[in-house]
């Protein structure tokens, strides 16, 4: 065993400063919130969402770089921590020193003193970089822990990565390194926790080597080091060697200037739904390796029924490396998520061991889908950069020709010339002709106006492949008899269009991730109604009108938005709905236009009441019972007087049954609003409804949206703002829409807040069930209060006596209902 040195010298640059009087942030031990400088910030802390997965992918083995991983470094010299990965930490402490008294030996001490001279007069630069304030480790400490690890990193690359055959180098490296694992060191300053910013490394590169005979940059040493050499453009800027490998897999797309502008300032479209690669290839997709000397390249293309993309290489390190360039992206691209659109394209081509075998040129293909499957749980979902190509794939395999075609290449051309075989193929084709010609008349002679699943049979059979796929769920649960026999209107695609003007710009409402929404009038119901036209171009589209058909033909409840009807005519397929004159809860919430009046406050506890009765219906009422999945403010219909109704239902789903705890399913819903725990693991309860109400609740109280990427870093999230928040009563106020302005009641806000902070509780099994949130909500909502004048101000001692009068029945009502539910989760538990 590695013998510990002995003494304070050894980690005295290591220790923590005692006298910040900045507050620890209880979530990360040893590290502190603050806000940072968005054009310095570029290192971050992996979030916990994507950690959970797989924290030994993020975790370093060898070597620790950098104020993030500060703590490990005193962990490394107690004596207790015995664990291989320590000594590795340990070992390369003193290894760091023993390079710094090697430079200082040879160049001098001023040498050392002109590094010191550097990283001091970039410190807030350096401080800046991280999105994690470092204020508790004090100027010498910071300044010796970058000087080790920087020079180290340098003395590193001249050995791995340079040309330079020298006496100095060797003396110098040889004999200092001649034991370090090189493979990885490299490994580790991926991690992007493991970095130093990549302009200082540069800067103290400079003066050191100025002397040496050499016309090599910093730039070129790296680029050696890590076998990119010609892979990037010189102009190519990067901010440390994480962004140094998703520079390299970016540069492969060779976007224009123009292109790298509009991508950083629009969002790309919504991610879609699509078919796995087998599926693909039974409709006559073309798989074609291109790039085959380049394993780091991103281009996909698809034209002519021939997909063109690279071959997904899988390497020992491939996860480590995958991983933290998507948490780089996740943290500080959230417009340019390349790396993370082209691994969830991965993700929906691969599901089985065929796929893998169609795209995967190296490892064991029940891993490999394993680990492809398994790369995006956790991701926040900001749209997608392949949306286009994902389109004309699902719409190539919806066409029944293309699959016609690809079973009789698959399973009958594979020996073209044998002339059994070659009969029955002609055969088969002309026979599947003929049906699919059939099949197609039977759609235009249809004229039942009796709703029935078999509307959605084909959909069933070939379109809705997912186990979480509702419109299967449906089929299992025999609801199909249900709804078979229930009347629901048919409209013809001619009379929706007439009603809408041909759906004019005038009659547009609004767009969803499925659709469009128009208002229209028809003629032969003399009704106004809003109209979703769905997206014709892929799976998902289709299985919301299934979803949508299903959930609404068997639910009636006046806070469920009403299906009046629907048309199914050839490729159309629509939806019609009672119109809601005010539209949704988004546009009285939040960016309201010159002139509205934002909701009182007794509305806003109307709204929500309405909001949870509806949901109340779908967990409780319903049967089978129904997990909504996607409630938030723009769900959120509204009536004439703000009566709320619950809207969009194509990603319902139906509940657990019997002794199950949970649904598993691929994450879908909207950011901001989908629970963590659903989130990170893909188990699917009725709690995560519970919690996406909670975060619509936080929204009614605060007038703040649940995630909006123009406040700073840390108050994005509505629920991550909040939180802390909620520890302290004088904050309750500062919580308030200002909007408001001061008016509403004290006591309803506390009660209020009260019932929003249990329904965003991290643990589901802490999160109360709709039934109680709803008894809870109707008592606020019916409560009277005079809006009309603004609330007289008692004396500062009696308002002082009522909130906290207030506060403690809050309290106490909240601890008892989380006591209760905490009493019941064990009882469920030991049962």
């Amino acid at each position: 065993m590695l013998a510990r040195p002995m003494g304070e010298g050894y980690i005295q640059y290591l220790r923590l400063s005692k006298d910040t009087t900045q507050p620890a942030d209880s979530k990360i031990p040893g590290l502190w919130s603050s806000s940072v400088k968005p054009e310095f910030c570029c290192i971050y802390r992996v979030p916990d969402r994507l950690r959970k997965v797989n924290p030994e992918a993020y975790t370093p083995q060898m070597l620790l770089i950098g104020p993030l991983h500060h703590s490990k470094k005193v962990e490394a010299f107690k004596r207790y921590k015995t664990e291989l990965r320590y000594l590795n930490y340990l070992n390369m402490e003193l290894h760091k020193k023993k390079c710094l008294d090697s430079i200082a030996n040879i160049f001098g001490d001023q040498t050392i003193e002109e590094f010191k001279k550097i990283i001091i007069r970039d410190e807030r630069y350096i401080r800046e970089s991280y999105a994690e304030s470092t204020i508790w480790i004090n100027t010498k400490d910071f300044v010796e822990m970058i000087l080790h690890d920087s020079v180290f990193i340098l003395l590193f690359f001249i050995q791995t990565g340079s040309t330079l055959n020298f006496s100095k180098k060797e003396d110098i490296l040889l004999n200092q390194s001649r034991l370090i694992n090189a493979t990885a060191i490299l490994e580790d300053l991926i991690l992007l926790e493991n970095q130093l910013p990549y302009a200082l490394l540069e800067k103290l590169f400079e003066p050191f080597f100025s002397n040496l005979d050499t016309k090599e940059t910093f730039r070129d040493i790296t680029l050696r080091a890590f076998g990119f050499e010609g892979k990037i453009k010189k102009e190519v800027r990067f901010k440390h060697f994480t962004d140094l490998f998703r520079c390299v897999r970016v540069s492969t797309l060779s976007l224009t200037e123009e292109q790298i502008s509009i991508a950083k300032n629009e969002p790309p479209k919504s991610r879609k739904i699509m078919y796995n690669a087998d599926k693909l290839d039974s409709a006559g997709v073309n798989f074609v390796n291109v790039d085959e000397e380049n394993d780091l390249s991103l281009v996909i293309t698809f034209k002519d029924g021939i997909l063109k993309m690279p071959c997904f290489t899988v390497e020992d390190n491939t996860e480590r490396v995958v991983r933290n360039l998507m948490a780089l992206e996740q943290c500080h691209y959230p417009r340019t998520t390349y790396v993370c659109d082209y691994i969830s394209f991965l993700d929906f081509l691969i599901n089985t061991d065929q796929d893998v075998d169609l795209l995967v040129k190296k490892g064991h293909q029940g891993s490999v889908t394993e680990m492809v499957n398994k790369l995006c749980l956790g991701l926040v979902d900001f749209g997608s950069h392949y949306c286009d190509i994902v389109e004309n794939l699902n719409k190539h395999y919806d066409n029944r020709l293309n699959r016609s075609v690809g079973t009789l290449r698959r399973v009958y051309f594979k020996d073209l010339w044998t002339g059994t075989a070659t009969i029955a193929a002609v055969v088969l084709l002309v026979l599947t002709l003929i049906q699919t010609v059939a099949s197609i008349l039977q759609v235009m002679m249809q004229n039942d106006n009796c709703l029935k699943v078999s509307l959605c049979g084909d959909v069933n059979k070939e379109v809705v492949t997912k186990e979480d796929q509702l419109a299967l769920d449906a089929k299992d649960t025999n609801v199909e008899d249900e709804v078979i026999g229930k009347k629901a209107q048919t409209f013809t695609f001619e009379e929706l269009a007439v009603s809408t003007g041909n759906f004019k710009s005038d009659c547009f409402l609004g767009e969803g991730g499925f659709g469009k929404v128009y208002k229209g009038f028809i003629e032969k119901i003399n009704q106004v109604v809003a109209i979703k036209q769905l997206d014709r171009n892929g799976a998902q589209g289709i299985r919301e009108f299934v979803v949508e058909v299903l959930t609404l033909s068997l639910a009636d409840h006046p806070n469920l938005v009403k299906l009046i009807g629907f048309c199914a005519e050839g490729a159309q397929r629509l939806l019609v709905y009672e119109y809601m004159p005010l539209g949704s809860l988004e546009n009285h919430l939040h960016d309201l236009p010159h002139g509205r009046k934002p909701l009182v406050w007794s509305t806003r506890m109307k709204i929500a009441a309405g909001a949870a009765r509806g949901l109340e219906y779908l967990h409780d009422a319903m049967k089978p019972p129904v997990i909504y999945r996607d409630l938030k403010c723009s769900n959120i219909l509204l009536d004439e007087g703000y009566h709320a109704k619950l809207s969009d239902f194509g990603l319902a789903k139906v509940g657990p049954r019997g002794s199950e705890t949970h649904v598993s399913t691929r994450v879908m819903g909207t950011y901001g609003y989908c629970a963590p725990d659903y989130a990170l693991t893909g188990q699917l309860t009725f709690k995560s409804d519970v919690y996406s109400f909670g975060v619509v609740l936080l929204e009614l109280i605060t007038g703040r949206k649940a995630f909006d990427n123009t406040r700073t870093r840390n108050h994005q999230s509505l629920v991550e703002w909040a939180r802390p928040l909620f520890k302290d009563r004088n904050n309750f106020k500062k919580m308030v829409d200002p909007l408001l302005e001061g008016d509403y009641p004290v006591r309803a806000l506390y009660q209020a807040l009260a019932i929003a902070a249990m329904c965003v509780q991290e643990q589901p099994s802490m999160r109360p069930v709709i039934a109680d949130v709803v008894m809870a909500l109707d008592h606020l909502a019916s409560s009277k209060y005079d809006h009309s004048h603004r609330q007289k101000q008692p004396n500062v001692t009696e308002n002082k006596v009522d909130e906290e009068k207030t506060l403690i029945e809050s309290n106490v009502c909240l601890e008892e209902k989380q006591e209760e539910i905490k009493i019941c989760s064990e009882s469920d538990q030991a049962a």
